[in-house]
């Protein structure tokens, strides 16, 4: 292949890159040294030019800038305080590298706490104050530049102090820095003063002195240091010319600068993108709007890409100088990509730094609400400019000014709610007077004010006085703001120190009224202060406020300090003489006193418990004369508690209180749950033998023995009672027969096993035995040689989904052990059985030998031909690169356009990218890979950027990898310290010391700051060589360092090809981006009365717009004017959305119209749709209408219905449960892998609320667990759970002991509701259920369920029910981990809640670390903390 031609024969053929490859880029000559080549983007621009780009932090620029803190996660509620003050060091500033490279920029607060952590250290490393120092440029856009340049100086000096020594890099960082901030200063002072530290200039110093002598138009000063530059034999780079122009702009020398270009040329160098930029900023300073135009048109007929923040930058010198009708035509050319919005900010509180608030606002109109228009999932648009009203608020805007730029914005869509985020930053920067204006702002336009937006200015008058108190709570009351009751007791009571009578009193003085929340908040005030008597006289005078749930933890508390037990009584009586059934979730008022009294008796902390014991002989007493009763179930639990507690001695008082009406209704079973005994084998072969005396049916622990004996590998004494319980005319199950399969298999029986499972298939040939047993006979077969029953038992599995990892690794492992033996065949057979029968989840290492075997044969076609299979089929892709190498080396354009077409299609358009580059790299086309890479939208995907590095050090690939490093320079967000310590490390396997240092300078030339890892690495190599260390190597840490990184958000921003068009290229775009619908109809309608032509976007746009707002008939109007354009068709989502419309007003006939016509016409309705609609049938009751649509839907798609739950919903509100069960049984026989998607959890949780749960029901559930089909006895026990009902799912487990087997599918029911909104809080509730249902078990680790129950405290901020938590658990003996010990503290400290304990003092991320990494407990949620 010839270069570029042949490269564009097949790359014009790929639309997706095809207008950047088909262009022929600039060649970097071969005289620029290493860091250089093929650098264009606006990370050398800011380095190496003398043009100040104070706005534009690119994040690839932002992550070379800050890529220090690479040794810890930040702590979730960090503490600088701890013990560690390194690791706290590192913390802040893993916190500054996550802002920078994100944001494109820091605050001055982060970078303030970075450098009073440097100073409480009183040291700094050379890294550190490298980063501290580089921070104080352009990384700073909302500080102006002279403070800038005082806080750099204030840093070089303090960092002096602290013994730091600076070197070559430092002196280049402060240069720099003066630059960026355009610091007047005399270069020749600069050099003396490096000179007085013994410090020697580079090149990079030297080029950036010709950039200080430029900015002043000093020519005469730049040329000096340019000559003394080639007397050094320094090369002259880009940036120097760019710096040039100018100089020369500045100089009022706009014919030399327009002439550097050819200068440039003449040199070898082709003007770049930031060379244009160069020149089109000195214009914009000039106002010359032409000269830029033309410019531009210069660098598009050279086929130099220009991209936003090129033009960005323009923008911004137009603005500085006062020349901002020129912005509009800059905003006009910028075209979507990654990066764009964190830019466009930057630019923005650059302009405000420099009082251009009129500029920053018109910019921010014209760039976010025009240029970006996201919407949400629901199509609502996105809120935008919350960083405008945050400097504004910092800055002290007017409030006039301030309040109507906000008022403009809401009328020109840019944000919904100003107003409130204002008030944010006021209240967080403590400007309350500004809040209090925002607050009567509000007012006016009558906005929603919360309680707790008045709680930092009520924090903060709790330092004052009361009567700045009574004025806030007057100005509340005044707004009409409820008060809530966290508002009282946290704020308001404290201060106010006053009884119940005279607060009320203040509160009806400044007009407010008695509610709920005031009543509430005296009694919990009163109990925590005076004890359970303090509220005895608000119950009396107001029994119908007083709502006990509000402070019933508080009483509680109160109640085991102060043992009062007949106040106690009262508030209980008081319960229940005004509960309310279905209050509660849906409680009976014996369960809701049950639930109360449990709690009650289990925050009595471990030392009082005998104390207590005689107060709750007499609260047990009192409440039995009082006939306040409870339920049995929660008897049950106080019974358990108190036996775990040992109090002894209580329970007969206890069962007194318990509900004798519901004793008297179920006497007998409620007595045998009183007493509950546990026999072991012995005992049940006594009682066997006694009901062989009696003859009576002893088939239960004859049962249980065969399952003993199992357990134990007996298999003589199995063998032995099989004989017994056969004689006896007993039936076996085919649950028996898998286990004493697997019992065979365990003892290398595999005749034996072979033997059961053939009986256990003519006993029930609908049993489906589960996959453990499975991987127990393969195993078995494979050691004898068995290959023929090997086979057939991987057909029986054709069936099933078997997506178990141990299976598929010990498949692995028989398939390798076969290969090694030379068995290539038999590996071929059975690698292609497994995959043809779906016995396992194809994957690279399972299919990779196929695919090689064609490249070994150099079988190109053969081998695509398996890659396009594989990837049809299993979304595989093995052996690509190797094949895209080949079809490279051997010009093959035609098999290459495949190989690009299969990648496009199948393998993303990113990855295809990378593939393509990756080849071209090993290939040695450099220049095909950079107009690959140059693609607008390229993301940073630093695994596989790391997977071709690691090829390459491997093997010895050194121009691939180094073309990589250069050709990544521009790539956004790309970890650029970490791709030069690829090459370093190339180098140090080549023991090659000399090029090791000379890629710390090229890190130097680019501006990225070493990490401590690679500065000491790269010591290491120079000692190792006896050679001089010219830095100063940073102390090892007494941990270990995290040097990796978590991989940047891939974000592929474009503009589709048929996207509409911009909201200012139509006035009806402008109407409907206001929501003046109306208008735009009628605008519409005069168009084309007037005959106007009116693009196929608007119509879309209008339609769309009608659409969102339910307005479907207008909307279907809209659609038959589109249809008119021989290009329209509606898409997926328009039909989607349509459904949804018609499925919510009620109109499912044309509901389901739609969804058939999707169908027809396409892929059909997403998953959303198809949900809402088959809702709408359940909630009538049509199962057939749902079985309808999933029939049609699973005929013309090969994935499964997603709402297939909904057919059991349906039978439920028809009354249909055999339909639904019959359902339910034909759907596990056909996909058994799919049945946990039939929502038996909802079905059986409807059943329990309809009180329709019958035998049948249960039965079924125990017939499907049988079969080893455990979804519906799971979804059973967890309606159960749901609905409070936890003896009856303790009964069902208990009597379904395999369950107990599966203790993690327990365990994901839990971790499944902590921290979801929507279960609100039910879950602390449901986890007690489940601690309840298993107390007394083994099965699971109640340590485990008081994590998640402690985390759920936490994230509902209850940090009294967090104390409780622990006070349980040290009851039941349960150590607290040092995570469980941080998480609580934290939690009492954001309450402002003495912490009782010792708090370990290292961070949470710390402790989620440690115990990760020890692996204690196995929590699958720890590393999502």
């Amino acid at each position: 292949m010839s270069c570029v031609t042949r490269a564009s024969a097949f790359m014009r053929h790929i639309p997706v890159i095809y207008r950047q490859l088909s262009k022929t880029g600039p060649v970097c000559p071969s005289h620029v040294q290493f860091g250089v080549v093929g650098s264009s983007g606006t990370e050398k621009f800011r380095h190496l030019t003398c043009v100040p780009t104070r706005y534009i932090n690119s994040h690839g620029a932002a992550a070379s800038q800050s890529r220090l803190a690479e040794d810890h996660r930040p702590a979730r509620y960090p503490t600088f305080q701890d013990r560690n003050p390194d690791r706290d060091f590192r913390v802040v500033l893993k916190r500054l590298d996550d802002m920078a490279r994100k944001m494109g920029r820091i605050t001055r607060n982060q970078l303030q706490v970075v450098f009073d952590e440097v100073s409480k250290l009183g040291v700094a490393t050379p890294n550190q104050s490298l980063l501290l120092i580089r921070s104080c440029g352009s990384l700073l856009p909302e500080v102006q530049p002279e403070e800038r340049t005082n806080l750099v100086h204030q840093f070089w000096e303090d960092m002096k102090k602290f013994g730091t020594k600076y070197d070559t890099s430092h002196y280049n960082a402060l240069l720099k820095v003066y630059l960026q901030n355009e610091h007047d200063f005399t270069p020749t002072d600069f050099l003396a003063k490096m000179e007085a530290d013994n410090v020697e200039p580079n090149r990079v110093t030297y080029q950036r002195l010709i950039s200080a002598y430029c900015l002043k138009g000093d020519i005469p000063g730049a040329t000096q240091i340019l000559e003394f530059m080639k007397t050094k034999d320094l090369p002259v780079t880009e940036g120097v010319f760019n710096s040039l122009i100018t100089g020369h702009a500045r100089s009022n020398d706009m014919e030399n600068a327009r002439n550097i270009f050819n200068v440039m040329r003449n040199v070898g160098l082709e003007p770049s993108g930031d060379t244009y930029t160069a020149l089109m900023s000195a214009y914009a300073e000039k106002g010359d709007i032409a000269e830029i135009e033309k410019t531009i048109l210069e660098a598009e007929s050279q086929n130099v890409l220009l991209n936003h923040r090129h033009y960005l930058t323009v923008a911004y010198y137009l603005a500085i100088s006062g020349n901002n009708d020129g912005l509009l035509k800059m905003f006009e050319r910028i075209e979507l990509a990654h990066g764009y919005i964190p830019e466009t900010i930057n630019l923005c509180l650059s302009l405000m730094s420099r009082g251009l608030d009129e500029a920053a606002f018109e910019t921010m109109l014209l760039l976010l609400n025009t240029k970006d228009g996201r919407s949400s999932a629901d199509g609502e648009k996105v809120n935008q400019g919350n960083f405008f009203m945050d400097h504004a608020v910092f800055m002290d805007m007017p409030f006039e000014k301030l309040s109507y730029y906000m008022d403009k914005m809401i009328e020109v869509g840019l944000h919904s709610n100003p107003h409130t985020v204002a008030l944010h930053v006021a209240l967080r920067t403590r400007n309350f007077a500004y809040a209090e204006k925002v607050f009567k702002r509000m007012k006016e336009l009558d906005m929603p004010i919360r309680s707790h937006y008045f709680w930092p200015m009520l924090a903060h008058s709790s330092a004052q006085n009361k009567e700045e108190m009574k004025r806030l709570l007057s100005m509340m009351i005044e707004m009409g703001v409820p008060v809530s009751i966290d508002t009282y007791t946290k704020y308001i009571l404290p201060v106010m120190r006053a009884d119940a009578e005279e607060m009320i009193a203040i509160v009806q003085e400044l007009g407010g009224t008695v509610d709920r929340n005031l009543i509430s908040s005296l009694c919990r005030w009163e109990i925590n202060n005076h004890q359970l008597a303090g509220i005895q006289g608000l119950l009396d005078q107001y029994p119908e406020l007083v709502e006990v749930s509000t402070f019933r933890y508080n009483m509680i508390t109160a109640f085991c300090r102060s043992k009062e037990v007949e106040d106690f009584v009262r508030i209980l009586k008081h319960i229940s003489g005004r509960f309310e059934y279905g209050h509660n979730e849906k409680m009976s008022l014996p369960v809701y006193l049950g639930v109360l009294l449990y709690d009650t008796i289990s925050a009595i902390p471990a030392t009082d418990l005998l104390s207590m014991k005689p107060h709750l002989q007499l609260l047990f007493t009192r409440m039995a004369e009082e006939e306040i009763y409870i339920s049995s179930t929660r008897f049950r639990g106080i019974r358990n508690l108190l036996d775990r507690q040992r109090i002894y001695g209580l329970k007969e008082s206890a069962l007194k209180i318990v509900d004798p009406s519901e004793i008297e209704e179920n006497k007998v079973d409620n007595m045998d749950l009183f007493q509950r005994t546990e026999i072991d084998a012995t005992e049940v072969e006594k009682n066997m033998k006694d009901l062989k005396e009696q003859n009576a049916n002893y088939r239960s622990p004859l049962r249980s023995l065969i399952l003993h004996y199992c357990i134990n590998n007996d298999y003589d004494k199995v063998m032995e009672l099989k004989r017994e319980f056969d004689s006896a005319g007993y039936g076996m199950t085919a649950a028996m027969y898998a286990t004493m399969m697997a019992m065979c298999c365990n003892l290398n029986k595999p005749a034996e096993a072979l033997l059961l499972h053939q009986q256990m298939k003519e006993f029930d040939p609908s049993f489906v035995l589960d996959i453990p047993k499975y991987r127990l006979l393969l195993t078995a077969l494979a050691k004898n040689d068995q290959m023929e029953d090997l086979m057939g038992l991987l057909d029986e599995m054709s069936g099933l989904d078997v997506d178990s990892y141990r299976l598929e690794r010990n498949m692995f492992h028989l398939l390798n052990d076969l290969a090694t033996e030379g068995l290539t065949e038999k590996v071929k057979t059975i690698s292609e059985h497994i995959i043809l029968k779906n016995v396992l989840k194809p994957t690279t290492n399972l299919i990779a030998p196929l695919v090689n075997s064609y490249i070994l044969k150099d079988d190109m076609t053969g081998a695509l031909e398996c890659i396009d299979e594989c990837y049809n089929k299993y979304k595989l892709m093995p052996h690509f690169h190797d094949v895209l190498v080949k079809l490279i080396e051997k010009g093959n354009t035609e098999q290459l356009q495949q190989a690009m077409d299969i990648a496009s299609v199948h393998h993303g358009d990113i990855n295809m990218l990378y593939d393509l580059i990756f080849a071209f790299l090993s290939s040695g086309k450099l220049s095909e890979a950079m107009k690959v890479i140059e693609t607008p939208g390229m993301a940073y995907r630093d695994r596989r950027l790391q997977w071709f590095a690691e090829k390459c050090i491997s093997n010895n690939m050194e121009e691939p990898l180094k073309n990589l490093v250069n050709i990544t320079r521009d790539v956004s967000n790309c970890d650029r310290d970490q791709m030069y310590f690829f090459l370093m490390q190339f180098y140090a396997k080549q023991n090659n010391p000399d090029q090791c240092l000379q890629v710390w300078t090229s890190m130097q030339d680019e501006g990225v700051v070493p990490k401590d890892r690679t500065l000491r690495y790269l010591a290491n190599v120079l000692n190792s060589s006896n050679l001089p260390v010219p830095f100063e190597v940073p102390p090892r840490p007494a941990y270990p360092e995290n040097t990796g990184e978590e991989p940047a958000p891939e974000v592929v921003s474009r503009r589709p090809r048929d996207a509409p068009v911009r909201h200012g290229e139509h006035p009806i775009m402008t109407l409907v981006g206001s929501g003046n619908l109306e208008e735009a109809d009628r605008q519409l309608e005069n168009y084309q009365e007037e005959g106007q032509e009116i693009p196929l976007e608007i119509f879309i746009k209008v339609m769309w717009e009608h659409l969102k707002k339910g307005n479907i008939e207008q909307c279907l109007q809209y659609k038959e004017r589109c249809s008119k354009f021989t290009e329209y068709a509606p898409n997926r989502s328009f039909y989607n959305k349509l459904t949804i419309e018609y499925a919510r007003k009620g109109d499912l006939e044309n509901a389901h119209k739609i969804f058939c016509e999707s169908l027809s016409s396409g892929p059909g309705l997403h998953a959303s749709g198809l949900r809402v609609l088959s809702h709408s049938y359940a909630e009538a009751g049509d199962h057939s209408k749902i079985i309808e649509m999933k029939e049609v839907y699973e005929a013309n798609r090969s994935t499964p219905f997603p709402a297939t739950k909904a057919v059991l919903a349906a039978h439920v509100e028809g009354n249909d449960l055999p339909g639904a069960l019959s359902f339910a049984e034909s759907e596990i026989a056909k996909h058994p892998d799919r049945s946990r998607q039939l929502g038996f959890r909802s079905f059986y949780s409807k059943l329990i609320q309809r009180d329709e749960l019958n035998q049948q029901a249960t039965d079924f559930a125990e017939q499907q667990l049988a079969n080893s089909n455990d979804a519906p006895s799971f979804g059973l026990i967890f309606a159960f759970l749901d609905n409070n009902r936890v003896e009856e799912a303790k009964a069902f487990i208990e009597k379904c002991p395999e369950l107990k087997e599966k203790p993690s599918t327990m365990l994901g029911y839990v971790i499944s509701m902590v921290g979801r909104d929507d279960v609100g809080n039910d879950v602390r509730t449901r986890i007690e259920n489940v601690l309840s249902m298993v107390e007394g078990q083994t099965y699971l680790d109640r340590e485990k369920l008081y994590f998640y129950l402690m985390k759920e405290c936490d994230l509902s901020n209850d940090w009294s029910q967090g104390l409780r938590v622990q006070e349980r658990m040290e009851s039941e003996g349960i150590q607290l981990t040092d995570l469980t010990l941080k998480r609580l503290g934290l939690l009492l400290e954001r309450n402002g809640q003495p912490v009782p304990f010792t708090m370990p003092p290292e961070s949470l991320a710390f402790y989620r670390d440690k115990l990760e990494t020890m692996r204690k407990d196995h929590l699958p949620e720890i590393a999502a903390e």
